[in-house]
């Protein structure tokens, strides 16, 4: 018995890692003995989980015979008994925090459900006698070393020998696959251990579609534009008619409405040769790296930005045919940044039963991680990845049960050796692998010779490089905390983008990948080219109108009332200017930031002045407001961990007017003094401050790099004389006729040469007038008498 459930269980990890494709009915026609009954295995729902809605995402389809089956989401059951001409629900005794992670009926009236409280590491077995009219609940106690690196979301129900049984998938990087195997023989009231594996994978095959019986679920994934508004939509077919439960294709049309429609051209362009930049993103890892036109698809389709290789590694387990400088270059171009991955020794008390180990012996164990570290360099050299690359090893999960640090001890000793090599290399060392070893073992490690960056697996469905679900350790907060963190937060699932399939893990950085850096994003750039986008607000729809300077197309977004207070900025930092607004009447901010993600915060009072800016330098816009009845700025900061900044400076009467006075990619804390003509700066670079007396009191402030010398310049226009003065940090005084009264100022860089441009908006005619540093004067005809221009908005009103 022993031999035959190993057998199967290897059978459901090459299932649960291909995304469940249709050789599952095989397995259940073993398990089951019926071979009426067709099921199609579970997999995760979409990663679109942009709104509070119940999810569209059908997880697995079970056909009982001609007419009648089933179909579930994380959060329903449906069931049809005419071939899905109508559907009901099924209801379960589930709570609010609880999902649904399997569904498995033996026959019509027979079925079990699987219950899963991924925050607080719960599991419930739920059975029904009647067809799932009733259900009876009873606790599922895992191990809590178990526990600690479950997919509690994904999980496979089977019966062998009478028995009930549980596959678990187990976190590890998408070079291996693991499970966990528990068995009860009363019902469910106990459940034994049975078995843990890991081993390693050879290939990551996965398909968009799933059979059961005569029914065909298909997955598609698609965008609106550039990384904007995806969504993965799934559909339930009986040949070539749809039978999807129609409140699922409510749902799912209600997430696509969620979905902003704006589409955006990329930002990214070079080869990373030895270039790491800090990815903000949400990324996947895969077995096999994809051809070059694949990735090229999902690049265009999907809302991904980063990708991990595996570049070498003894314990290497898919075969990389595509894998060459050419497509690292080509790849790179399209501007997906790069997670290098090794695969090499692993610790030497690790399940897996097919890699090679690291040596016991510390000593040892550090001659080979410098060894290991000498063939990454080599490798990734081969693929164009020079001086400056991070690189990931992959340190999978192991357990010390020595209580002596026979294991550990060693382990550390590795990756110290790893560590000192690459950087005496003049790379940067990474690792991926568990929290909890991150925490009892890796924190140990020497500061100069511990890892950089770490990649953690925790598959607790949060996003969040900061929160690890119990019962794994919390990760302090003051190591790996200054942009060092990647965390895998799902589990192997399919998602098809563009018509093309992968099998992946998701994943979310704050963290080195490899990839050109992104340049800081300037004033009223929506399409991330370097230029300012001639730009309006319409207050009495709400709607935000872009002539992008990329390609002169023109884009119209609904996003914010006549009430709202405009605060645009790059608040996810992927180089592209956000649709943001600031709600007085409740202190609330709301943005729409890439993959149309439409978010809100509550930041500020009535009364006061938004002053969006990046004040800590990580090319992520933060949200503050300048107070005048105390004269305090609050800054929430973007650094992921929530902290915020409180400087007195001001008065009432003053205008805020930040920016980057002082050259070091900090914004300033800035305001202009109308009362005396004065400008206060606080350069973020030293923390002191100083006055200069430039402007009068009707004068309007429009500070901006105009010598383009990275320094922000003192600057106002005068409306009475449509002149204005400049304050050049370099250059030194100059006055330019450019306006008359009436006109709002907008400078911003139009031609994209890094120095601003003085522009008008002239309300009384919707023409924009430009007076571009390189290519001279223009003029465009864009709005209309109340539209509001966006570049004026980064200027006190």
């Amino acid at each position: 018995m022993k031999n035959v459930r190993l057998l199967i269980s290897l059978f459901v990890l090459s299932l649960i890692f291909s995304g469940f494709s249709a050789n599952a009915q095989k397995l259940n026609e073993d398990l089951f003995g019926n071979s009426n009954t067709t099921i199609a295995m579970p997999r995760l729902p979409s990663v679109e989980k942009q709104t509070t809605l119940p999810s569209s995402q059908i997880k697995a389809i079970q056909v009982f015979d001609g007419k009648s089956g089933i179909a579930y989401t994380r959060d329903t059951i449906w069931r049809t008994d005419d071939n899905g001409e109508t559907w009901r629900e099924i209801a379960l005794p589930k709570s609010f925090s609880e999902t649904i992670s399997a569904v498995s009926f033996l026959n019509e009236t027979t079925g079990w459900a699987i219950l899963a409280d991924e925050q607080n590491a719960h599991l419930e077995l739920a059975k029904t006698n009647d067809g799932g009219n009733s259900w009876t609940k009873t606790p599922i106690r895992l191990r809590s070393e178990d526990l600690s690196v479950a997919d509690l979301e994904n999980i496979y129900i089977g019966i062998l020998g009478g028995d009930l049984n549980l596959f678990i998938s187990t976190m590890t990087s998408s070079n291996f696959a693991g499970i966990i195997i528990y068995e009860t023989n009363d019902g469910g009231q106990t459940w034994k251990f049975l078995q843990r594996t890991v081993e390693m994978r050879h290939n990551d095959d996965a398909s968009a579609e799933q059979t059961a019986g005569n029914w065909i679920l298909k997955t598609e994934g698609k965008c609106a534009g550039a990384k904007i508004g995806c969504v993965q939509e799934t559909k339930i077919f009986d040949g070539k008619h749809e039978i999807t439960p129609p409140a699922i294709k409510n749902l799912a049309r209600l997430e696509k409405e969620n979905a902003e429609l704006e589409a955006q051209n990329s930002v990214f362009a070079a080869p990373p040769g030895g270039s790491t930049r800090i990815s903000l993103n949400r990324g996947f890892d895969k077995c096999t790296a994809a051809p070059v036109a694949q990735m090229q698809i999902w690049w265009d389709t999907s809302p991904f930005y980063d990708s991990n290789i595996y570049i070498s590694g003894r314990n290497r387990g898919c075969s990389q045919p595509q894998l060459t400088a050419a497509w690292v270059d080509q790849v790179s171009a399209m501007g997906w940044g790069l997670i290098p991955t090794i695969v090499g020794y692993q610790a030497p008390c690790s399940v897996s039963t097919n890699s090679q180990k690291h040596s016991s012996d510390p000593t040892i164990a550090e001659t080979q991680g410098r060894g290991e570290a000498d063939i990454a360099i080599a490798d990734a050299n081969n693929l164009g990845l020079t001086r400056g690359t991070v690189l990931y090893y992959d340190m999978e999960r192991y357990d010390d049960l020595s209580g002596t640090g026979a294991c550990s001890t060693p382990v550390k000793a590795f990756l110290k050796g790893w560590t000192d090599r690459l950087k005496e290399q003049g790379y940067i060392s990474g690792v991926y692998g568990s929290p909890t070893n991150a925490v009892n073992d890796w924190i140990n490690i020497p500061p100069q010779s511990r890892m950089d960056a770490v990649w953690l697996a925790r598959w607790d469905n949060v996003p969040s490089v900061w929160y690890y679900a119990p019962p794994s350790p919390v990760v302090p907060t003051n190591v790996w905390s200054n942009h060092q963190r990647i965390k895998q937060w799902q589990a192997p699932h399919n998602e098809t983008w563009g018509g093309v399939t992968f099998n992946i893990d998701g994943d979310i950085s704050d963290a080195p990948v490899a990839g050109a850096a992104i340049a800081k994003n300037k004033n009223a750039d929506f399409d991330g080219d370097g230029r300012t986008d001639v730009s309006v607000f319409r207050p009495d729809t709400g709607i935000w109108y872009v002539l992008k300077s990329s390609n002169s197309s023109f884009s119209g977004v609904a996003f914010g009332s006549n009430a709202d207070i405009l605060a645009p900025g790059d608040y996810d930092g992927d180089g592209k200017t956000d649709y943001a607004v600031f709600r007085p009447a409740e202190g609330v901010w709301y943005m729409q930031t890439k993959a149309g993600f439409v978010s809100a915060r509550q930041f500020g009072t009535n009364g006061d002045i938004p002053v969006p800016a990046d004040f800590n330098g990580d090319g992520k816009t933060d949200i503050a407001v300048f107070r005048p009845s105390n004269g305090t700025w609050y800054i929430a900061n973007s650094d992921s961990l929530g902290t915020f900044t409180f400087v007195p400076f001001g008065q009432m009467g003053d205008k805020p007017v930040p920016a980057d006075y002082d050259g070091d990619g900090k914004a300033d804390i800035a305001v202009f003094r109308p009362s005396n003509g004065s400008w206060y700066i606080r350069k973020s670079f030293d923390g002191t401050f100083y006055g200069a007396a430039f402007g009068a009191a009707t004068d309007q402030p429009a500070q901006g790099d105009y010598d383009g010398d990275g320094k922000t310049d003192i600057a106002v226009f005068r409306p009475s004389n449509g002149v204005w003065y400049l304050l050049n940090t370099t250059a030194g005084f100059s006055a330019v006729q450019f306006g008359t009264t009436g006109d709002l100022p907008a400078p911003g860089d139009y031609d994209g040469d890094n120095k601003a441009d003085v522009a008008v908006y002239r309300p009384s005619n919707g023409v924009w007038y430009l007076l571009q540093s390189r290519n001279g004067f223009s003029g465009t005809a864009f709005g209309t008498a109340t539209d509001k221009p966006i570049p004026n908005a980064y200027l006190p009103q």
